[in-house]
């Protein structure tokens, strides 16, 4: 061990190892001599220094001066721990009616069914804790019972007194809790309504329900004491207090005083379980159910053997080659054939398998078998061999359990060296590597999604399935429709099905394989798919083709653009000086395409001629990267243009300046002199006109130029703005409010004092703004000197993954209001006890930081102990729970330790920055802080910074851990967050495009002669018939040298969309294509939407499938593709 390792490792006060010169002179004595510390001289300088003798210690100590002195007399490391440290389980135990080792059997429950990042069970996790151990009706107030401070939320105390409140003590008092079931508002009454309710419930007779009432006036008609006092005497109740104790034990962990009980508990618990009540069930073979039900015979109890259904269980011999391969379903093992209920097995619940497997394990894991209950209507869905039953027969006609589920052999692709086989690969082969059941309900998504969580594949588009055998019948079906049933695709009892992963250049090997044996008339379809409207046919990705699918897809749902090639008018329109040749033509290979398109006779087809034909003009797209769909559209209609133009010799014209003439006039010329030189298909559909023009700022001249766009490209406005939420924390002790913010990155901390100001009426000087951690709400240390400057920007602040608060500070006077008094940081602390070690940890416990931390006045000299401890006290009641006696504790009996009248629950220390050790004491004291006092009324000095350690008893009982983040939103939290993230609409892009702007480099102005800057606008002056919105998502950063996307949401409309905006309804489009972009730049995967004989369809490379509109994600949008509506 080095000398750093030593002071780091063995040193626990801060001073020691700030002290080189002694830290190195007690290193040196432990090494002995030697250069560095072994363990066996450091073991001897720890015996010298505890166990020899006086004169030894000194010969050997003597040199080290403060550290000699100290060691002649320590502190006292240990004290006694009853005083400081009672455990969780003794604070627990001392006001339920449970023990410590039972507790902690509770809590092992609770810390296996609680949410890991809260600590706490919500709702969802207490339903799957209970299953359907408690009636669906009664689960809301069962739950609600537990929550006895209302947060929605039930932490581990409120968890161990619920479950002695309802499990253990005297019958009247658990009848007590049994009331707090039904009473909604938790404040220890139940009115009438919920009192019916209560009554019709228990089935109690009219002229039983007699529980006495407290107050006309208010409608309270009985304390929850007093329904307890009248359900005393009845019988009523006790089969509901024998529900609680059934739960109690199998579900929340307790342990049966002895067999017989244990005994009743699990035989009631089994009987009162029907079939409706859960959709999965356990079985164990009916010899061991008899086996433990002797064994637990009071008269003569024996031990229980283990869980152990190889009775029932299929022997090896028989087991079906499927076995032999890993489950990713929990169902179990195999079953004989032929099994029937009682004879041969038991049907048992899976919170009560829980409690068995817990109290007596289970002989081997391969042994639990799981079943899915089903409907009775699926039962025409199996196919049942009369000689041996396949589906149980069971006395209830509603469901049914499915013993023998269909079993399903998952394969994927053998990979040759690591990776899966391209167009120039061997030839594909497939691997089995796992299996699961299911039912005949399932959905091949249901499948899917649990292959992809096995597989851990996050993205779903790079998984697909197919069906390559169904009950021993090859079959060869790719699955495009996930919410498909199995029996729609016609299997009963077993399937083989083959996982693909796409490779890395987003190609699929089974497309590849197709498209070199020329093979796709193989697959077979579901559904009449070989039925499907013309141009529903999907598109192999060959190596990262997406971009080029995408566009293809959304070009070929133009009808008058797929009419023009599928009537086969363009070969009359081929340019001949263009083209040169048809073989190359990329007008030839786009018509061909758009006619095995449309022909719908295969299901998926590769465009991979028209593919060459444009890397024969374009070589940058020949590699198999990702490029962007956009450029990929436009040379497409640009090489589509240059083979069918017209116009075969472009005479040169020279436009006019505008030179004040009418703009009309302008346009015109410069529109005809366009079309004398470009005119096709393309510039008929496409083909529209901008306007842009500059403006002089001296003389304000104008002039204008007109040009043509086939796509017109937007601009995604940037919102530079900042929003930040801050908590305000008041001196009234109230519930803190949240307020929202828009600044800019440029705003410092006195402009959000400012903001605060405004809307929490607080000055401003009295004010103070502190950075906490995200997830435990601690104080951030390292921000506290940024934030104590009021000019830090905002931008410096990690705004995003932290909270930030703000407090109100104390005036200085009361006459004093605008100004603020000195502060100082108070922070909650909890000792935790820890084994004692040399020169570790004082009293035998370390400290630990915990909550929101406390924002408290005090001037040097000025402050009392007391006002501190009155402060500290205002601000944290809010945290502490209600009264002891109050309807809320009433799961839980009363700590005198918790009685506030004797004193404060915490004690206030003075400590250093570190809140861990004292800023008074020297270091050989080791202490953790000086207490103050109370009652101290001197003023105070040498404070810096205040430790709250909490009274363990108050702090397991009463402190509200749930409500220490807990605040109200002020209404500036909705408004700023709809503001931040709302869409942006198309109109208001069409807007920035238009904006004007000043051009940075000044011209010399026609008019006047001068160079001045110009303002430049644009506008669009004349619309194409088929109008493509290209939203530019992808934007340069010149600040940080790169490029980024946008992921900010367009909201756009699909119909009557006015470009212009000022058409009076002349100029309305409709949407019928649109081009997603998923992932960053450079990468990600492009799909197609496109409206298709009246409905919508989603094209993702080879899968085409119907959608109702509402399913487009339009929040993706990177493509629009609107055609004009004919008025």
């Amino acid at each position: 061990m080095s000398a750093e390792e030593f002071a780091k490792n063995v040193f626990c006060h801060p001073s020691v190892q700030a002290d080189p010169h002694l830290a190195h002179q007690i290193y040196s004595k432990f090494c002995l001599g030697q250069s560095k510390l072994t363990f066996q001289n450091l073991v001897i300088a720890l015996v010298v220094l505890t166990k020899a003798h006086e004169s030894v210690r000194s010969a050997f100590f003597a040199e080290c001066g403060e550290f000699w002195h100290w060691v002649q007399t320590p502190p006292q490391l240990t004290t006694n721990l009853g005083e400081i440290n009672h455990t969780f389980y003794q604070v627990l135990s001392g006001v339920t009616h449970l023990d410590e080792h039972e507790i902690a059997d509770v809590e092992k429950i609770f810390e296996l069914h609680s949410d890991s990042k809260l600590c706490r069970l919500t709702k969802e996790n207490f339903r799957t804790l209970v299953g359907e151990a408690i009636d669906a009706k009664l689960f809301d107030g069962f739950f609600r019972a537990f929550d006895s401070n209302g947060d929605g939320q039930i932490d581990i105390q409120e968890f161990v007194c619920g479950v002695s409140a309802s499990c253990r003590g005297p019958d009247s008092q658990r009848m007590k809790f049994v009331a707090q079931i039904w009473d909604q508002d938790a404040d220890g009454f139940l009115e009438m309504e919920e009192l019916d309710a209560m009554y019709d419930y228990l089935n109690v007779p009219k002229h039983l329900r007699t529980v006495r009432l407290t107050n006309t006036e208010t409608g309270k008609v009985g304390s929850t004491t007093e329904v307890s006092c009248w359900a005393g005497g009845l019988e009523f109740a006790k089969s509901l207090l024998e529900i609680l104790l059934q739960v109690g034990h199998i579900c929340f962990g307790l342990t049966p005083d002895d067999t017989g009980s244990q005994l009743q508990i699990l035989c009631g618990m089994k009987e009162r379980i029907t079939l409706e009540s859960c959709a999965v069930w356990y079985i164990v073979a009916s010899e061991w159910w008899t086996t433990m039900i002797m064994a637990l015979n009071p008269k003569a109890p024996t031990e229980v053997p283990p869980i152990d259904n190889a009775q029932i269980l299929q022997s090896k011999s028989d087991i079906h080659w499927i076995n032999k391969l890993e489950s990713i379903t929990p169902e179990g093992a195999l079953l004989k054939n032929g099994i029937n209920e009682r004879r041969d097995y038991e049907l048992v619940s899976p919170t009560l398998f829980r409690a068995l497997e817990r109290w007596y394990g289970v002989n081997r894991d391969n042994t639990v078998v799981r079943r899915i209950r089903l409907p009775s209507t699926c039962r025409s869905h199996r196919s049942i061999p009369p000689e041996s039953p396949r589906i149980e027969k069971v006395h209830m006609e509603t469901f049914f359990i499915d013993l023998y589920p269909v079993m399903i052999l998952a394969s994927r692709h053998q990979a040759a060296e690591g990776w899966i086989p391209n167009s120039f690969g061997p030839t594909l082969r497939y691997t089995s590597f796992c299996r699961l059941t299911a039912n005949c309900e399932s959905t091949t998504f249901e499948i899917l999604q649990r292959l992809r969580e096995y597989m851990k594949v996050r993205d779903p588009e790079c998984v697909r399935l197919w069906i390559l055998e169904i009950d021993s019948k090859p079959k060869k079906i790719l699955i495009s429709d996930d919410t498909l049933k199995l029996h729609a695709i016609g299997v009963q009892n077993t399937a083989q099905i083959l996982v693909e992963l796409r490779n890395a250049d987003m190609s699929w090997p089974e497309d590849i394989a197709r498209l070199r044996g020329s093979s796709d008339s193989v697959v077979e379809s579901v559904n009449g798919e070989n039925g499907r409207p013309g141009g529903i046919t999907g598109l192999y990705n060959m190596g990262n083709s997406c971009y080029l699918n995408s566009a293809i897809q959304c070009l070929s749902n133009i009808p008058k653009f797929s009419e023009f090639f599928l009537d086969k008018r363009y070969i009359s329109s081929l340019n001949k000086s263009a083209t040169g040749s048809t073989k190359t033509s990329v007008a030839v290979e786009y018509g061909n395409l758009i006619a095995e398109l449309w022909n719908g006779k295969k299901r998926s087809l590769a465009p991979l001629r028209l593919r060459n034909a444009i890397v024969a003009k374009c070589e940058i797209f020949a590699d198999r990267q990702q490029h962007d769909c956009q450029e990929f559209l436009a040379f497409l209609l640009d090489f589509l243009h240059e083979d069918l133009n017209k116009i075969t010799e472009k005479k040169y014209v020279e436009l006019r300046d505008s030179d004040g003439r009418d703009d009309a006039e302008v346009s015109d010329e410069a529109w005809n002199v366009y079309l004398s030189r470009e005119h096709s298909i393309v510039t008929d559909l496409f083909a529209g006109q901008l306007r842009s023009k500059l403006k002089c700022s001296e003389c304000a001249s104008t002039s204008s130029r007109f040009d043509p766009f086939t796509c017109l490209q937007l601009p995604i406005p940037i919102d530079q703005m900042m929003l930040i939420t801050v908590v305000v924390v008041k001196r009234d002790g109230n519930v803190p409010y949240r307020y929202s913010f828009r600044l800019p990155p440029t705003a410092t901390l006195e402009e959000l004092r400012a903001s605060i100001s405004e809307k929490a009426n607080i000055p401003v000087c009295r004010i103070k703004i502190v950075c906490l951690n995200q997830q435990t709400g601690q104080l951030m240390k390292d921000m506290v000197a940024l934030m104590s400057d009021i000019h830090t920007q905002m931008m410096r602040i990690p705004i995003y993954n932290s909270l930030l608060y703000a407090f109100e500070l104390a005036p200085l006077t009361p006459t004093e209001c605008n100004v603020s008094a000195p502060t100082l940081f108070a922070l909650h602390r909890r000792m935790h006890y820890r084994n004692v070690y040399f020169m570790k940890s004082t009293d035998g416990s370390e400290p630990e930081l915990f909550g929101v931390p406390l924002v408290l006045p005090f001037i040097q000299g000025r402050t009392s102990a007391a006002e501190l401890y009155e402060e500290v006290w205002r601000q944290v009641s809010r945290l502490m729970n209600a009264a002891p006696n109050s309807a809320n504790a009433a799961n839980r009996a009363i700590d005198a330790s918790e009685d506030l009248r004797s004193g404060y629950p915490f004690q206030l220390l003075t400590v250093d920055s570190s809140y861990e050790w004292c800023n008074r004491c020297h270091w050989s004291q080791f202490c953790r802080g000086c207490a103050l006092d109370p009652s101290g009324s001197k003023p105070l000095s040498s404070v810096t910074a205040i430790a709250v350690n909490w009274n363990l008893s108050a702090l397991y009982l009463k402190y509200q851990h749930s409500v220490e983040l807990l605040c109200i939103d002020d209404e500036s939290v909705r408004i700023q967050w709809d503001i931040h993230y709302r869409p942006l609409s198309l109109a208001s892009c069409m807007d920035d495009f238009v904006r004007p702007e000043i051009l940075e480099d000044p011209m010399t102005c026609d008019k006047c002669k001068q160079k001045t800057k110009r303002q430049k606008s644009l506008s669009v002056w004349r619309l194409p018939e088929i109008l493509i919105v290209h939203l530019k998502r992808f934007v340069y950063l010149p600040a940080q040298s790169r490029w980024v996307k946008s992921s900010k949401v367009i909201d756009f409309p699909l119909e009557d969309f006015d470009p212009i905006g000022n058409s009076n309804g002349k100029q309305k489009y409709k949407c019928f294509a649109i081009a997603n972009h998923y992932g960053a730049m450079g990468q990600g995967h492009y799909v197609a939407y496109a409206r298709n004989s009246g409905h919508w369809y989603l094209f993702n490379d080879c899968k085409c499938q119907q959608i109702q509109e509402s399913a487009i994600d339009k929040k993706n949008a990177y493509i629009l593709f609107y055609e004009r509506v004919q008025n």
